[in-house]
Parts: C-alpha cells; sequence; structure tokens
C-alpha cells in the first residue's frame, strides 16, 4: 500500500476468488480499469502493490456507494473495529474516499460489536425515529482517533 499513491495511478480493480453477492459477481477472476478511459488492463500489466491498493480502495468505494444507496451520503465520521481497524494503510484508504474521520474502538476482536451497536440503535429508533446513532452509542465505547 505505501508503494502505491492515492488513487493508484488510476488502475482500479477487482478480485474475486470466490462468487460475491455483493456486488454480485458470478465470473471469478482478477479484472483491473484504467479510471480514465475505463479499457480493460491485463493483469499482469497490474504491480502487486497496485493489485492490494486496487483491492482496498474498490472495497472503500463499494462501502461509500451502498451506503449513498441506502440513503447515507453526509458521513463525518466511521468507527472500524476488527482485525483492518489496526492497519493505518487500510483505514487511511476509508478516510480518504470518505472524507470522514476514522476512529477505532478500544476492545480488539469486535468486528461483530458494529452489529450489536446497529441493533441497539434500531431499538431506540423504535420510540424515537430521530435519535442519532452517536447519542445512542456515544459514550458507552471508547474510540481511538487514527
Amino acid at each position: 500500500m505505501r508503494a502505491t499513491a492515492p488513487g493508484n495511478d488510476g488502475v482500479i480493480g477487482f478480485s474475486f476468488d470466490f462468487p460475491e453477492i455483493t456486488p454480485p459477481v458470478l465470473q471469478t477472476g482478477e479484472f483491473y480499469f484504467n479510471a480514465s478511459s475505463r479499457a480493460a488492463v491485463e493483469p499482469g500489466s497490474v504491480t502487486a502493490a497496485q493489485k492490494v491498493r486496487a483491492v482496498i480502495e474498490s472495497q472503500a468505494l463499494s462501502m461509500r456507494l451502498n451506503a449513498s444507496k441506502s440513503g447515507i451520503t453526509d458521513i463525518t465520521r466511521i468507527v472500524v473495529t476488527g482485525g483492518a481497524s489496526e492497519n493505518q494503510c487500510i483505514i487511511q484508504v476509508i478516510a480518504d474516499v470518505f472524507g470522514a474521520q476514522i476512529v477505532s474502538i478500544a476492545q480488539k476482536d469486535s468486528a461483530s460489536i458494529g452489529a450489536a451497536f446497529r441493533a441497539a440503535w434500531a431499538l431506540h429508533r423504535q420510540t424515537d425515529a430521530t435519535v442519532a446513532f452517536h447519542d445512542v452509542i456515544g459514550k458507552s465505547i471508547q474510540y481511538k482517533v487514527s
């Protein structure tokens, strides 16, 4: 990741070892594109460093697209959990793609905690549809700003 610049010199790509549900992909393989011309790029012409950044950036772009499709567009802070939350390169890509502050939860091995937070927020929203996520969860967790 450190060997490539944000934007990956215009190379964006996806690597699917197995069929995917989101986004729906049945054909497996490596797929790379030149962002300026949208032309397919042969995987053999993409460096290992570009492949790494392409996968991470494509995942972050997918998260942003899915958030937008869900009506979530004004994102100023993202809470990350789990193993990837310790990887400063991944965190920086997410921050760059969303233009948001990234914070991680002090508790390690906590990927499922995000689902629990969303469930708690949904429970509160049953009685108050305007309550914000951070008002429900806010002080109940410790954040580490990255």
